[in-house]
């Protein structure tokens, strides 16, 4: 069942432990005063209901199987992840008699302390739900309560960047809808990639729609010809409800909150930058200039669909690293490209200061508890308590710790300019040090500056030569390149899974021109999140993915003919 731990049990030194029989006659086992099995439910932490991925660290003795068996047998998507780094708990485990041959039960060895982060990386990969939680044994949550903290956050982190690729990529069609008609709007932008050192030593305030925002807002409202003002997603509903125009706005959010969120905007005029896999209805809200950037967030469509037309610019913000997930740090990104110092954060606050979620002006009720907090199992919003710069304890989520660590890694890594953390209240930043607003700005602000003219004859200058009729030409050919994909993916499906012929035919869609941007990703993603289901079943797997492939291509098309520039 298990033979690298056969293995490790046979040949690596461990500390055993010691069977007994406890005064209830129950069976245990101790080393020293590290008892392995203690009276506490290990289930009475859990709400198996919410729950779709449990990881346990420590194996015990394996009181706590049966439970969870039943659980998951409920539903035979459910996966239980036993991790152990004690080679004598695994031994006592095996001694009882003990077997997992339970296919949803996964065991994994950590042999050494420097495995730990590419066992946890597999798992997330493998095991990439949304709905995940982290417990220990009671014997371990007490000798080992720094290490389950690790284990957690790792786990809580690399899933959410798993589930979040995953996702999107086995939605493609919905993301690639996004995309579609986002580059439709293309011959109506500027294009801010051109826009590289024009505001070089201007200062930069990025807002963030946190509860503090309000609290810099007297400030803000003097920094028209002082500093750039950036407002991203939720911030603009914030920034109008303080009165506050930002000078340029930023929106990329591919899902239909963004829109809800923006709806009562009151700046329409402020030149609006997005990328292209933004929930279009968003642009409706604008009415000022458009501006196009190229941030490589919406995958291999995006890079295709630029590279056919032309916009072969740096993209901003692939240097951010992976756990750049949200509209702040591109913003920070492009900042630093356009030469912007110092660059400085206000109003971002990563946390609940006061179980507050937003500044005023974003969402009709913006009270949280801790209670509703500890509820969430989305790995992405799962509640994490930390300490705020002041020492204070503070309600913050993965998402944020992920976001600030990125900010903070970023602004260290580049010496060559200044950043400031200007939010009144929140987690902060490990490398970015706090100031308050008008301090920074005192010695570094602008002594007087048209900033608005300046960005006027920039997007005069950096107007798109994209138009129409060449996007319809490209758009014309991926389509008729898809429905060639439809027509082989219906061959493949009626070929034996071993047939030559299915071999030739999955080589003919792998060079299809709309193969990878469209196709490529989905399939992988699909592979990864089902293959498990199909173990011993390779001829369904197999139909079930080209089945899937096929469902993909024929959204594609549907979407495809709804943007309204092609004709079928």
């Amino acid at each position: 069942m298990h033979p690298e731990i056969d293995f490790h049990l046979q040949f690596t030194p461990f500390e055993p432990f010691e069977l007994f029989q406890d005064s209830d006659g129950e069976q245990n086992a101790r080393r020293g005063d590290f008892v392995l099995h203690l009276k506490e439910d290990l289930n009475s932490q859990l709400d198996l209901n919410k729950i779709d991925v449990l990881y346990v660290y420590g194996i015990g003795l394996g009181f706590h199987l049966e439970h969870l068996t039943s659980w998951l047998k409920e539903k035979s998507s459910r996966v239980l992840v036993i991790l152990e780094d004690d080679l004598g708990a695994l031994d006592a485990f095996f001694k009882t008699a003990h077997q997992l041959n339970n296919p949803q039960i996964f065991l994994k060895f950590i042999p050494d302390s420097n495995m730990w982060d590419h066992v946890l990386e597999e798992c997330a990969k493998n095991f990439s739900s949304a709905r995940i939680q982290v417990v220990a044994l009671p014997s371990y949550a007490i000798r080992k309560s720094s290490r389950l903290e690790e284990i957690k956050l790792s786990i809580q982190r690399k899933t959410t960047l798993w589930n979040a690729l995953l996702s999107e990529e086995l939605l493609s069609p919905l993301f690639h809808r996004n995309i579609l008609e986002n580059i439709r709007r293309l011959p109506e932008t500027f294009y801010v990639n051109k826009w590289e050192g024009a505001f070089r030593n201007v200062p930069a305030i990025i807002c963030g729609a946190g509860p503090s925002l309000a609290k810099a807002q007297d400030i803000l409202k003097t920094c028209e010809d002082k500093a750039l003002i950036f407002a991203g997603g939720s911030a603009l509903s914030a920034m109008g409800s303080l009165n506050i125009q930002p000078h340029l706005a930023l929106a990329v959010d591919p899902n239909p909150q963004e829109y809800e969120h923006l709806k009562n905007l009151k700046c329409p005029k402020t030149p609006l930058i997005f990328s292209s896999r933004l929930f279009p209805k968003v642009l409706e809200l604008f009415s000022g200039p458009l501006g196009y950037l190229s941030s490589k967030t919406g995958g291999p469509l995006e890079e295709a669909l630029e590279q056919a037309l032309g916009l072969r610019e740096s993209a901003v913000g692939p240097d951010l690293g992976s756990e750049a997930l949200s509209v702040t740090t591109l913003t920070a990104a492009m900042a630093y490209q356009w030469g912007c110092n110092p660059i400085i954060f206000v109003g971002v606050d990563l946390s609940y200061p006061g179980m507050q979620m937003y500044a005023p002006g974003v969402v009709h009720d913006s009270n949280v508890t801790l209670e509703k907090l500890a509820q969430e199992t989305r790995v992405s919003d799962q509640l994490i308590n930390r300490k705020n710069r002041q020492g204070n304890p503070v309600a913050t989520l993965v998402k944020w710790v992920m976001e600030s660590d990125t900010l903070s890694r970023y602004a260290k890594e580049r010496p060559d300019r200044q950043f400031f953390d200007a939010s009144a209240e929140g987690l902060g930043f490990e490398h970015i040090p706090y100031e308050e607003l008008g301090k920074i700005l005192v010695e570094h602000a602008l002594s007087k500056r048209d900033l608005r003219r300046e960005i006027q004859e920039k997007i005069t200058q950096t107007k798109l030569a994209v138009s129409s009729s060449d996007i319809e030409r490209l758009f014309s050919r991926l389509q008729e390149s898809l429905k060639r994909c439809s027509i082989l993916t219906q061959k493949i499906l009626e070929e034996d899974i071993n047939s030559g012929t299915k071999v030739v035919l999955e080589m003919d869609i792998e060079e299809e021109e709309a193969y990878k941007p469209f196709l490529a990703g989905a399939l992988f993603a699909f592979s990864l999140a089902y293959r498990q289901s199909y173990l011993e079943r390779a001829s369904d797997f197999e139909k079930a993915k080209w089945t899937y492939l096929k469902e993909c291509i024929e959204k594609e098309l549907i979407f495809l003919d709804g943007i309204g520039l092609v004709c079928s």
